[in-house]
């Protein structure tokens, strides 16, 4: 027995008792008013520790989990022999059986359950890495990406070795880092498009379809041709102390990494490649900006986090969703305090904006709809991918053969090249036996 108050142990002994764990909180922050100010009701906030039990649940089926409040149970799971199917449907409070899907790609194994919601726009995700339940943008926008057709409620259970995965990036551990977050972007989009489209996709899914992973689990390594410094971005480039692009390595390309063969830039700006084993679109603005912003990140530039003093009353139905997300909020740089009756908003990201003008209360607006919906706010920030948002090749650029390769070399090195700094696709891939299915051809 285990019992802590205040953060000290005050008691530490074996006592006999049944097989199994059973943890008991009582008066959260009793200690701390400043925190105990910002928990919410009772009902909310036992709605929130029920649900990750109840995620748990689904997470290992087999285990028995019981809460009770107040002396009355509010959850139970039978454990056993139940598939994690139908600890889902317990969880989700249905009679209907979840769709499954089970995907290998490399050492990351994908275990995938949907239960669609026709009519609605909303998506609800769980997500597990080996067994630890988590928070994860590359799962987030690979199942946002998919658009309305992906509406329901979904639980993504990803198994990698323990040496490809880092879970000491959160301070609460409710995020991890995977080595390759483009495997596990690419191979949950291709799960979630197969669930939702029965494995045939239509003509418009071409706009946002990517394929197969590149074998992208070894260690990046400089490679490339030289880019040259466009006009007007000499002096920032001279500041970070390197070329918007690697020298050539020496030796040649890294292994792992395909060369993929220029062929023409398209009359909107993107670039088309030739695969040994299918085609590539590059958006050569998104790639650069992705390649520049790791560049300036591991040169240790000023971090993202940097806020500007502000003080605005929340309006009560704003602060009351605010405070739902909140954690998520402030990890994205929001800052907030308790008022009468609502929050106040003390700060936002350093030089955040948002289309609709860069009014503070719209910024945060645009945020809690993101996290609602479990897609990346489309922010971007003055620090570090501002400037390498500002400093990026454009779209309408024309780039000569040998640069356009050096730009596609160079994103497959960074640790995630699906996406640019803002959440945006980077490149869309499509395979032989993608465009034969497209077609309605047989394949041979």
């Amino acid at each position: 027995m285990l019992r802590a108050e205040g953060g000290v142990v005050g008691l530490h002994a074996s006592l006999p008792c049944r097989q199994g764990t059973r943890v008991q909180a009582e008066d959260l922050f009793f200690n701390l008013p400043a925190r105990r100010h910002f928990l919410k009701s009772a009902a909310t906030e036992t709605r929130r520790a029920v649900n990750v039990v109840k995620e748990y649940s689904a997470a290992f089926p087999r285990v028995a989990f019981r809460v009770l409040c107040e002396e009355r149970e509010v959850f139970s799971s039978g454990g056993g022999d139940q598939s994690r199917a139908e600890a889902l449907a317990k969880v989700w409070g249905t009679s209907e059986a979840p769709k499954k899907l089970i995907v290998e790609s490399g050492p990351l194994s994908l275990e995938t359950f949907w239960l669609p919601a026709p009519g609605s726009r909303r998506r609800g995700s769980i997500i597990f890495f080996n067994g630890r339940r988590v928070r994860d943008a590359a799962v987030s926008a690979a199942l946002s990406s998919c658009g309305e057709a992906a509406s329901g409620n979904w639980m993504f259970s990803i198994t990698v070795p323990a040496v490809l995965l880092d879970v000491n990036v959160h301070p609460g551990k409710a995020e991890v880092r995977c080595h390759s977050s483009l495997a596990v972007y690419d191979t949950v989009r291709r799960s979630v498009l197969d669930l939702v489209e029965g494995g045939s996709l239509p003509a418009e899914s071409l706009r946002a379809f990517t394929a197969k992973v590149p074998e992208k689990w070894a260690p990046a390594r400089e490679s490339g041709s030289p880019f040259p410094a466009r006009q007007g971005e000499v002096d920032f480039f001279a500041r970070v102390g390197e070329p918007p692009f690697s020298p050539p390595a020496e030796g040649g390309r890294a292994p792992g990494v395909k060369k993929g063969r220029f062929i023409t830039r398209l009359g909107s700006g993107y670039l088309l490649f030739e695969e040994t084993d299918g085609i590539l679109i590059i958006d050569p603005h998104a790639a650069h900006e992705r390649i520049l912003f790791e560049r300036l990140s591991s040169a240790g530039h000023p971090s993202l986090s940097q806020v500007v003093p502000l003080q605005v009353q929340l309006p009560p139905s704003l602060s009351h969703r605010a405070e739902e997300v909140k954690e998520e909020l402030e990890s994205l740089g929001f800052r907030f305090k308790a008022g009468s009756g609502a929050m106040v908003l003390e700060s936002v990201p350093g030089g955040c904006h948002h289309g609709g003008g860069g009014d503070p209360l719209d910024m945060l607006r645009a945020a809690v709809a993101a996290i609602e919906d479990g897609r990346p706010p489309e922010f971007t920030w003055s620090g570090i991918p501002g400037a390498s948002c500002r400093a990026a090749v454009k779209i309408t650029d024309t780039l000569a053969p040998e640069e356009a390769e050096a730009l596609l070399e160079d994103l497959f090195r960074c640790e995630e090249p699906a996406l640019c700094p803002h959440g945006r696709p980077t490149f869309i891939r499509l395979l032989e036996s993608d465009l034969t299915k497209l077609f309605a051809r047989s394949e041979k």
